[in-house]
């Protein structure tokens, strides 16, 4: 978990890339790298989230 922004993270050096994680998510938040056989989520553009930027909703979309 990265305590600054309040996400998890995944780490390369411990994960073999089995995707079980990705089956898991409720959210689809977990994607899988094919190009480096890895799993990554979303880190929220570093505590910037472009997705709440762009959301055409007002407050649909709330980063707090």
């Amino acid at each position: 978990m990265n305590p600054q922004i309040n996400v998890l993270q995944v780490d390369p050096g411990l994960c073999h890339g089995c995707q079980s994680c990705i089956r898991a998510c409720l959210f689809e938040a977990m994607f899988f790298d094919h190009e480096n056989q890895q799993v990554f989520t979303c880190d929220l553009c570093q505590g910037d989230p472009e997705c709440v930027k762009v959301c055409q909703l007002p407050e649909a979309l709330v980063y707090s």
